[in-house]
């Protein structure tokens, strides 16, 4: 983001967000019914065949997470989990031709930010470049 969040935006996606899901979340198992349709009532088997498959649906983005976490190299698994979540340099278009413009065109965006003076202030963030208007708040 380029900046901290203020304390509205940090508590309402650290804490309300996973409260209100998970709440969701159980209420649904709590108060889930045997798959029917109109008078029919579907075999055990078939509602086992619809929990197996939404499962593995489900359990991919965990599953390949850890996968991913694991096989970082590091000492503890706090240096394995920042490593996974930071970019490594092969990062990119994979197109030798386009990956240089890309690179490129970061080096002047990252010239362009380191330029520019910014500051915080109520969780918004004022440029103060010529090229962008400063927002009086």
């Amino acid at each position: 983001l380029g900046f901290k969040p203020n304390l509205y935006w940090r508590v309402s996606w650290c804490v309300f967000g996973p409260i209100i899901l998970s709440t969701i979340f159980i209420y649904s198992l709590v108060d889930y019914k045997p798959l029917r349709y109109e008078n029919y009532d579907y075999p055990d088997w078939a509602d086992g065949i619809g929990w197996v498959l939404a499962g593995l649906s489900t359990l991919q983005i965990p599953f390949w997470a850890i996968v991913i976490v694991l096989r970082q190299p590091g000492p503890t698994l706090k240096l394995k989990f920042k490593q996974a979540l930071t970019a490594n340099s092969d990062w990119g278009p994979s197109d030798p031709e386009i990956k240089e413009e890309w690179i490129e065109h970061m080096k002047e965006f990252e010239a362009k930010c380191s330029d520019k003076k910014s500051s915080h202030q109520n969780g918004l963030l004022l440029k103060t470049s010529k090229e962008n208007h400063q927002l009086s708040v």
